[in-house]
């Protein structure tokens, strides 16, 4: 639980420190109406299917954001040939947590 603790705080004061995009969608900026309320249902459903403990940090990390400040702090930025994405630590913690329920 430690572990697990240190990982939100480490992305919490990463986005207080660097953040330089403010997204208010879903997923690489998709927009949805109340995504924070689609946040809560997807974090309700992976604690009930007991994903792993790093994909609940990485979305409550999230939740915490869109509760708090109406958005999510990201700072990540990648350009690969076309495609410009921006995601932050806790993204990376939810891809992590989904590969590991695919392989168990």
């Amino acid at each position: 639980m430690i572990f697990y603790s240190t990982l939100f705080l480490f992305d919490q004061i990463l986005k207080y420190c660097i953040y330089t995009h403010k997204n208010y969608g879903i997923d690489q900026g998709i927009m949805l109406k109340n995504s924070t309320i689609y946040s809560m249902i997807a974090l309700v459903l992976s604690y009930y299917y007991c994903m792993p403990r790093i994909l609940l940090c990485g979305g409550i990390s999230n939740i915490f954001d869109r509760i708090y400040y109406g958005y999510v702090r990201d700072y990540i930025h990648l350009n690969m040939y076309d495609y410009n994405c921006v995601f932050n630590l806790a993204d990376i913690y939810i891809t992590i947590g989904c590969i590991q329920y695919i392989c168990i």
